[in-house]
């Protein structure tokens, strides 16, 4: 079953993914020597001095990775370097040179900061950032944002010392302090689009964009140069994870600047991201994620709701139209450990034959009964997955699910017509394809995980969706392909009482084994048939660009602009709509 859910909003928007899925399952498409070697000829001719610096780099990411304590350094200059190799050669002039520039940097230069130089370094940028994000709505600061997206690169990469840090924080500081108001224009179309939320349209198709850059606040950015200039599409609306809490305990609201979780030296605060994207013309998509230590029930028992005023209260007073993703993946561990009294037990420990072993025995067992499917025959819905939490006839999990999204909408409250919610389920919802494959999440198999079970009422989710990770089904049939990770989730979406919710594809991307040249056939397939035939009922689609679908063959490029950037289907603008007015 493909076709179900009532067509509210086919929107399509490249993106990064919004969820916690295995990194194993995200991991991008392979590349092989002759394929980086080609990309490289074409670069050299365009930029000789990359044939003699490619290598020297090579040699200093071997030197940062060979030290424990620069290793992060040379994770990254690796990334940072294949990237440069396969989009370089169809870079703009500009782009091209400052890429360049960046590897001779990379090939000298001073030693990072130490720890105690990095400190007092990071509270200088604290500073400068919650400036910055105070007046980036009515101050230009185009010139400020791209010297900041240059500090972060080369600050990630280990490329500058203190000195030069130093230098370019107090650049900064003064390009802030002499900036001009915003442009008389921009502050209109700004002000035109306050307190409008995003609307569902019948057959309508957006294309946008998220590309796991929440650092760079500038249209410099790469996927900007590969969306935009390269491939002429638009890009309207981005999004990006906000994980609540860090592992040291602390909470992460969207003004907090060097959060843990981005892992670089310094890190501008989400909301700064949301303010500029706004900037830009988009919409941006801000999915909170509970960290793993925290439940469903602790969100019921209003542990996170001063959290949530104060983020939903800094959202809304931009005026801007926003989407808010709560709690991703909802299906999988927050679900399935949010059984018994307390709504942290396990649900395989009702499990009769795992019911007497201690947690971590059971844990153990339940992998091995998990992979031969025995969650998912009705006979595993046993009485007492619902009778430890309100109605009997509901699995306690989903139910605990369901109310965290109430509780969460009524802590918010009404009032803030610029936002719109949305979650996603996991990928391979109902599926027993991650029972033959490692690197999934078996929940969503069982028989007490379904959508319906989930369901909290009208007016609580504007858009519901899941995480489509998946190969060609035309030419990988047998395998993890996207339909099998969507189809039982459209399934169930359809004869419940979520066929009229809009629906949305998130992280959408090739499975792993996917290599660059196979991109155009699964573009192919996936844009030209799934979303818009098969699919007609989905919604949003967040596809994860450049690490899932990588778009470095020239026939994915070509693919890509056939038939996203120039098909009918996905040429709209968006559509907003006031609260209480279609």
């Amino acid at each position: 079953m493909r076709k179900g859910i009532t067509t509210a909003l086919c929107a399509v928007i490249l993106a990064g993914t919004l969820s916690g899925q295995a990194d194993a399952a995200q991991s991008g498409a392979t590349v092989d020597d002759a394929f980086k070697a080609e990309k490289s000829k074409t670069i050299f001719k365009r930029e000789p001095r990359a044939q003699e610096l490619i290598p020297q780099v090579e040699a200093r990411i071997a030197q940062l990775k060979a030290n424990p304590a620069t290793q992060a350094y040379g994770e990254r200059l690796a990334s940072e370097l294949l990237a440069i190799q396969m989009f370089g050669a169809g870079e703009s002039e500009t782009r091209l040179k400052e890429d360049i520039d960046l590897l001779q940097a990379a090939t000298g230069g001073d030693a990072p900061p130490s720890d105690a130089e990095l400190k007092a370094l990071q509270e200088q940028y604290v500073k400068l950032v919650s400036d910055i994000d105070d007046r980036a709505l009515v101050k230009d600061f185009e010139r400020l944002l791209k010297k900041h997206d240059r500090f972060v690169r080369y600050t990630s990469l280990g490329l500058w010392g203190k000195d030069k840090i130093a230098s370019e924080l107090q650049a900064m500081a003064d390009s802030l302090v002499s900036a001009p108001d915003i442009a008389f224009g921009r502050a209109e179309s700004l002000r035109g689009l306050q307190d409008r939320q995003l609307a569902s349209v019948p057959n309508l198709v957006y294309v946008g964009t998220s590309a796991h850059e929440e650092t760079a606040l500038s249209p410099g950015r790469r996927s900007v140069g590969i969306l935009e200039e390269g491939l002429g599409t638009t890009t309207p609306i981005e999004s990006a994870d906000l994980i609540v809490q860090n592992k040291d305990g602390n909470f992460v609201d969207l003004s907090t600047p060097n959060s843990s979780a981005a892992g670089l030296p310094f890190a501008p605060p989400l909301s700064l991201w949301m303010k500029t994207r706004m900037l830009e013309g988009r919409v941006p998509a801000i999915n909170f994620k509970l960290p793993p230590n925290m439940t469903a029930q602790d969100v019921i028992d209003g542990k996170i709701d001063d959290y949530i005023k104060r983020n939903i209260s800094e959202i809304a007073n931009t005026k801007g139209a926003v989407l808010v993703g709560l709690f991703s993946d909802f299906d999988q561990d927050l679900a399935a450990m949010s059984f018994g009294d307390d709504g942290t037990t396990p649900f395989y420990m009702f499990d009769p034959k795992l019911s007497t072993m201690t947690r971590q025995q059971a844990a153990a067992e339940y992998e091995k009964r998990a992979s031969k499917s025995a969650y998912a025959s009705p006979k595993a819905l046993w009485p007492d997955l619902s009778s430890h939490y309100g109605d009997k006839s509901i699995p306690d999990g989903p139910e605990r699910v369901r109310d965290a999204w109430k509780h969460v909408r009524k802590v918010i409250g009404e009032g803030f017509p610029n936002i719109a919610y949305y979650s996603t389920a996991g990928t391979f919802h109902g599926s027993k394809y991650p029972l033959k494959a490692p690197g999934f999440d078996v929940s969503g198999t069982q028989a007490w995980n379904k959508l319906e079970y989930y369901w909290p009422g009208d007016g609580v989710l504007n858009w519901i969706g899941i995480n489509a990770i998946g190969s060609d089904p035309t030419t990988d049939p047998k395998g993890p392909n996207l339909t099998e990770a969507v189809d039982q989730f459209f399934v169930e979406a359809s004869s419940s009482s979520w066929k009229n919710t809009p629906v949305m594809l998130v992280g959408l991307a090739p499975i792993s084994s996917t290599n660059a040249s196979a991109e155009a056939a699964w573009i192919t397939t996936v844009f030209q048939k799934l979303i818009c035939s098969d699919y007609p009922s989905v919604s949003m689609v967040l596809v994860d660009i450049p690490r899932g679908l990588t778009l470095w063959s020239r026939e994915a490029n070509s693919a890509y602009r056939t038939h996203v950037t120039t098909n009918k289907n996905y040429k709209w603008p968006l559509r907003f709509k006031m609260l209480g007015k279609e």
